[in-house]
């Protein structure tokens, strides 16, 4: 699956707004932008708490962020590429996630994630809009 969203900023500021303003855009998401740190999200839906967890597995700052999660029923990780491509004052910030082949119990997770992708990105590209600028 591959979700991608534009953004008017540099790479600068959307890895900032990635790693260090989550909570503007991904409150229910927990990280350090370090290779080996611990990945979690807790959420709520209808039939209750949800919990997702995993690792930071590679950081290019300005440039890529990657992590493996999974949830308790799932047999495998899922595995997170969110590449940041510069264009001056544009980054095309690409999320590429696998694995969903071997989750063959939820046959509907890939569209899920697709939709949530799309709005966690849209929610980032917002928080930039707002988010103070500064000269790097």
């Amino acid at each position: 699956m591959r979700v991608s969203i534009v953004v008017r900023a540099g790479a600068a500021a959307v890895w900032r707004g990635l790693t260090d303003g989550r909570e503007d855009w991904w409150p229910d998401l927990e990280f350090d932008a370090a290779v080996g740190a611990d990945l979690k999200e807790s959420w709520d839906e209808d039939d209750g708490p949800h919990h997702a967890a995993g690792r930071v597995t590679e950081v290019v700052p300005r440039e890529l962020l990657a992590f493996e999660w999974t949830e308790a029923d799932w047999p495998n990780h899922l595995h997170v590429r969110i590449e940041l491509d510069d264009h001056d004052d544009l980054t095309e910030i690409v999320v590429t996630e696998t694995g969903f082949e071997a989750i063959v119990a939820h046959p509907d997770l890939r569209h899920a994630h697709e939709e949530s992708w799309h709005f966690h990105l849209e929610n980032l590209r917002d928080a930039l809009r707002f988010a103070p600028t500064s000269h790097d």
